[in-house]
């Protein structure tokens, strides 16, 4: 017999994209309400798409870290 791969994580839940974005639920919420991130209804559930974060990411500008000065 042969063995079935599972299928990727096409979409992701509101919990599964903050923690992939490493943003809280309402910095996520502030993004889709500005159009930012464009979420899918499945009945009452939201969902982010795989393809959607990814577009999200890379349109994100990388803003640098300010170095930490030691004390």
């Amino acid at each position: 017999m042969s063995s079935i791969e599972p299928l990727p994580n096409l979409r992701f839940d509101i919990a599964e994209a903050t923690t992939i974005l490493r943003i809280s639920r309402a910095a996520l919420y502030e993004r889709i309400n500005a159009g930012l991130i464009i979420p899918q209804k499945d009945g009452r559930r939201t969902f982010i798409s795989a393809s959607e974060l990814q577009r999200y990411i890379s349109e994100c500008p990388m803003q640098p870290q300010a170095a930490k000065t030691p004390s």
